[in-house]
């Protein structure tokens, strides 16, 4: 099952992720207990001081239930979790800029790699659950590869939003339920 989260910066959504997360593992075969059960992908690089603060203190928040793999392979990280794993991608704009900037991927080869995830996280009864930002709902600068990076992102969260069984969107720390399909399960 896949659940896609979106919001600002610094919206909450991270603290909404780890919540359901934390949630879906409770209720899943291998609990939260289990080192592969709850797992935390994050995509983001320690580029700076600001940034190692923000992992830091995301890692505290979790608590040690959680197993931290930092990563932008997500393919080879969900080919490798057991059955029924929770894992918490966090986020999908690190990983496109990754993607995009440091590995050269193209559009097409964007999309085979989200829809490969997609397909090992179905065949692995994997509960993936999938953060991005928003970062189309302000002024866009006027550059050529901004421009190709907004598309793309946003053509990745059309695909998300489509093949998600949950959609929410983080504001001010209040998550938004744009879609459902509860099949008689609570979200968290």
């Amino acid at each position: 099952m896949v659940t896609f989260i979106s919001g600002g910066a610094r919206s909450g959504k991270s603290a909404v992720a780890e919540s359901i997360a934390w949630g879906k593992a409770q209720q899943s075969a291998v609990g939260p207990q289990q080192s592969s059960g709850l797992v935390y992908l994050a995509t983001g690089k320690r580029i700076d001081e600001e940034m190692d603060q923000r992992i830091r203190h995301h890692q505290h928040r979790r608590g040690s239930e959680w197993q931290t793999i930092e990563s932008t392979h997500v393919s080879n990280v969900l080919e490798k979790r057991p059955m029924h794993t929770v894992v918490l991608l966090d986020c999908l704009t690190t990983w496109l800029d990754d993607a995009l900037f440091n590995r050269n991927y193209h559009f097409e080869a964007v999309l085979r790699e989200v829809e490969h995830w997609l397909s090992v996280a179905s065949t692995r009864a994997i509960e993936l659950i999938i953060v991005s930002n928003d970062i189309n709902e302000d002024l866009i600068i006027d550059n050529d590869m901004v421009h190709q990076y907004v598309h793309i992102l946003q053509m990745l969260h059309q695909i998300l939003v489509n093949k998600a069984t949950y959609v929410l969107q983080v504001v001010g720390g209040l998550p938004h339920v744009w879609k459902a399909d509860w099949e008689g399960e609570p979200l968290c």
